[in-house]
């Protein structure tokens, strides 16, 4: 990845645009061409700096999306668009604004400059097998600083614990990548990063190619994958289930029953590209739309197994 200022450059698919904001407030005003819809949180509004930040930030979703499209938060204080289902994510450091756009996964950014204030700080973000690799080596742990906030920003209050919940376990400079794990889980993440005159950025996670594809050594399962879910949100709540006729160890026995489970995920959407006939549907949401059906499945799907 190439660091590059005031205009769109790209880590994979996620499309970023770099600045400085030294435009004065009126400027970046008239910029905004979809100010009005903005104008009355705008005014509560404080500061010069968080002015410049909030019309900045907005102004460059509209160039990156090239449409005018309407930033608002959700209940986690996490940005979304609410007329695009592009996703994104900002940040800010000193002068300086990042935004991160991607057309369909989740994706988040950090930017910070090199400050002496990460060696004196190591120890509340780093664990014990980071500081045995990178302790006092300033770069690497900026860049570690930078790839647990950037992953915060994806997984949300389950990564808030820097260091227990977070775990940096490669840095390759000459590729560019940073290889995490987000202990609470178990999960793999790669990111992506690079450092230009005390600058670096980090972008989390490179998406996956495609989707989650399910896999069977029978290949039962043909082309189902598992894809983020529509809402582009991690999902969290109780649905009900209807459990058609079926045959499986599990399920069979509740065969036309209707009941109520607990869903948590971010990447529980099915992806079922043939007949619904094709598949041995086990479970299945009693409704069609959000929020019943938590991440838009194919045919409500809830469940599925192999034919044997």
């Amino acid at each position: 990845m190439e660091i590059k200022f005031d205009e769109i450059f790209y880590c994979n698919d996620v499309a970023l645009l770099l600045c400085e904001m030294n435009a004065d407030i009126e400027g970046l005003k008239e910029k905004l061409t979809n100010f009005g819809f903005y104008q009355q949180q705008f005014e509560t509004l404080r500061t010069e700096k968080r002015k410049r930040e909030f019309l900045a930030a907005r102004i460059a979703c509209n160039i990156l999306a090239n449409a005018e499209v309407e930033v608002v938060y959700d209940a986690n204080n996490k940005p979304f668009l609410q007329n695009s289902s592009h996703t994104i994510s900002i940040s800010h450091a000193k002068n300086t604004l990042c935004v991160a756009m991607h057309a369909k996964h989740d994706v988040g950014v950090d930017i910070e400059y090199a400050t002496p204030r990460m060696l004196s700080l190591q120890k509340r973000f780093c664990n014990a097998n980071e500081l045995a690799k990178y302790a006092n080596n300033a770069k690497a742990l900026l860049s570690i600083w930078c790839a647990k906030e950037a992953l915060y920003k994806v997984i949300g209050s389950e990564a808030v614990d820097f260091s227990k919940q977070l775990e940096i376990v490669d840095i390759n400079d000459i590729a560019g990548t940073i290889e995490a794990i987000h202990l609470v889980r178990n999960k793999k993440y790669t990111l992506t990063f690079a450092h230009s005159e005390g600058l670096c950025v980090v972008v989390a996670p490179q998406p996956p190619k495609g989707g989650v594809e399910a896999t069977s050594t029978s290949g039962m399962f043909g082309s189902v994958k598992m894809l983020h879910n529509d809402s582009h949100k991690f999902e969290s709540g109780f649905v009900g289930l209807t459990i058609p006729e079926n045959n499986s160890v599990m399920l069979g026995s509740l065969s036309g029953s209707k009941l109520g489970v607990w869903v948590a995920h971010g990447e529980g959407k099915f992806s079922l590209p043939k007949a619904e006939n094709a598949y041995n549907i086990i479970a299945k949401y009693t409704h069609a739309d959000y929020p019943a059906n938590p991440n838009g499945s194919d045919y409500n799907t809830a469940g599925i197994c192999s034919a044997d």
